[in-house]
């Protein structure tokens, strides 16, 4: 008995005395690792509590990482303008004194930075203390001022009376004054004709000596708005540094006073209904006055300009790389002429669009002499300007250097269903923008880049731009990828009475005619869908239904 007790203590690795020992080590081991884990266990339980609470009370947002400098720069862009299309009026900049309440370390960051309170954008709201305080914040900087009715307020300032609307903008103006030698650029932009001469009279006596951009636009909604003279104080001896000019609305004088400086130049001779007269003047000799310019924009009708029979290469503009054109005609535009009159070998960039649909632009204006007139030409848009009439091939080998073109809907036609394919002549050809993607010429484009990549010319860099008025936009979207990189710009798909915005961030127009949309839409929460304005310009939710 004995010897087979000894054969079991020496199997188990040791005496009985050393196995209890090592039981009592192994037992207390276990009781330490159990405090360990009560000890783990309850760090994470307040660590959760804790996070759970900040959670509920506001998390950190990213932004709040960055550093002062990141955060400054983001906040001017913020605050900076951004036209967008042509004549159309860009929303007034944001306020940085919007942002003073968004956190201690935002207001504190933007109190001590002078350029972001370099833009005045002055409205109903501002009141003299307002503007002294941005005046002071500013330091010596370069002033921006706008005077913009913003969206919310617009109806108050038509309602006011013009002599108690010009009584407010003169308190306002009048300490401006002071600062005219720090003003960089004046936007006025949005008003009727009436209020907009008491806002001009209120500025006649200021000196513009540092002014370089000017913009003075009237209401395109308002059927006066073509009938003010262009401001007298617009000249060289008041604006002497003046480099950009945007007027719309405006009688134009026969003869613009000479601008030496001037780089760009827009002009919107005409926004009224067709029944309205329309002054016209020499398109000719306004040109003349502006040699220097590299920017051009001309928005109006054949009647507004009263010299379009000009001969070929007649206004020389050595300097100019931007031409944009977008006839107003209900009938034959007309502008086109001015192609024909231009003489600018190193023009970049030509956007025509005219606003109905007449297929009237051909080859002829760009071979004048035998040969390519603008040869340079990298970038192109054009909507509504040619037919199945027109010879796009010899159209397509004018601009033999193309770099980035945007077509509309008879466009992509004539350049890309044709055999051969008049597109395939831009050899360079890096990125193609189709305006309003519709199902008709989305199939015919598809089989296009299918083509191209087939033969190994590389992936396009492909942007739809527009409203998207087929339920199958999805469906040729996901083929396209498979042989371009695709870009969505600001597209809208409309389904039934509703328009849903797909880029940046899901939006949806609802009509109140709609209220089951929302569930037609599978997957996306409602959550995801922003309240946009509804046709009487109410903001519409998905709580309104």
């Amino acid at each position: 008995m004995a010897q087979h007790q000894d054969y079991d203590q020496s199997s188990l690795g040791g005496t009985a005395d050393e196995l209890r020992a090592q039981l009592r080590f192994s037992k207390e081991k276990e009781t330490e690792l159990l405090n360990q884990l009560r000890e783990t266990r309850a760090i994470i339980e307040s660590t959760q509590a804790k996070l759970d609470r900040l959670i509920r009370t506001g998390t950190i947002a990213p932004i709040d990482h960055l550093p002062d400098e990141i955060l400054v720069a983001i906040l001017e862009e913020a605050t900076s303008f951004h036209d967008g299309a042509t004549l159309e009026c860009p929303p007034p900049p944001v306020d940085s004194w919007k942002w003073l309440a968004v956190s201690h370390r935002w207001n504190n960051v933007i109190s001590a930075t002078p350029s972001l309170w370099t833009v005045i954008n002055l409205t109903l709201r501002w009141t003299p203390h307002m503007l002294t305080r941005q005046l002071m914040k500013s330091g010596n900087m370069p002033l921006r001022i706008s005077i913009q009715p913003s969206a919310e307020v617009r109806i108050r300032w038509f309602d006011w009376d013009t002599s108690e609307a010009c009584e407010h903008l003169s308190s306002l103006i009048v300490p401006l004054h002071h600062y005219s030698h720090r003003w960089r650029s004046l936007s006025i932009r949005g008003f009727s004709s009436k209020t907009m001469s008491q806002i001009l009279a209120c500025l006649e006596d200021t000196r513009y000596t540092s002014v370089e951009s000017l913009c003075i636009q009237s209401d395109k909604r308002e059927a006066d708005s073509v009938l003010q003279k262009v401001p007298g104080w617009i000249n060289y001896t008041n604006c002497p540094k003046l480099e950009h000019l945007d007027l719309g609305g405006f009688r134009i004088p026969d003869s613009l006073p000479p601008i030496p400086y001037l780089k760009s130049l827009s002009l919107a001779t005409e926004r009224a209904s067709t029944g309205m007269p329309v002054p016209s003047f020499s398109l000719h000799d306004a040109l003349l006055s502006a040699s220097n310019l590299s920017s051009l924009t001309l928005f109006g009708t054949t009647r507004s300009f009263g010299d379009l029979y000009l001969t070929a290469n007649s206004i020389s503009l050595p300097s100019l790389r931007e031409l944009k054109i977008y006839p107003q005609d209900h009938d034959f535009p007309g502008l086109d002429r001015i192609i024909i009159a231009i003489d600018a070998t190193d023009l970049d960039h030509l956007e025509f669009v005219p606003r109905w649909g007449f297929g009237i632009l051909s080859h002829a204006p760009f071979w004048p002499l035998g040969v390519p007139k603008f040869p340079r030409l990298r970038k192109i848009r054009l909507k509504n300007t040619v037919n199945e009439h027109s010879n796009m091939a010899l159209l397509a080998s004018a601009f033999p250097m193309l770099r980035h073109a945007a077509l509309g809907g008879l466009e992509v036609s004539a350049f890309i269903a044709r055999s051969p394919r008049p597109i395939d002549r831009w050899e360079e050809l890096e990125s193609l923008t189709i305006i309003g993607p519709e199902y008709t010429f989305m199939e015919q484009l598809l089989g296009w880049l299918e083509e191209r990549y087939q033969t190994g010319r590389g992936m396009l860099h492909v942007r739809l731009e527009g409203l998207a008025s087929t339920s199958d936009f999805l469906e040729f979207h996901n083929k396209i990828l498979q042989f371009a990189v695709v870009e969505l710009d600001d597209i809208k798909l409309k389904i039934g009475k509703a328009t849903f915005v797909v880029t940046p961030s899901i939006q949806a127009k609802l009509s109140k005619a709609t209220p089951d949309i929302a569930s037609a839409l599978g997957n996306i929460r409602n959550s995801d869908l922003v309240p946009c304005e509804d046709d009487d310009d109410n903001p519409v939710g998905f709580d309104d239904f």
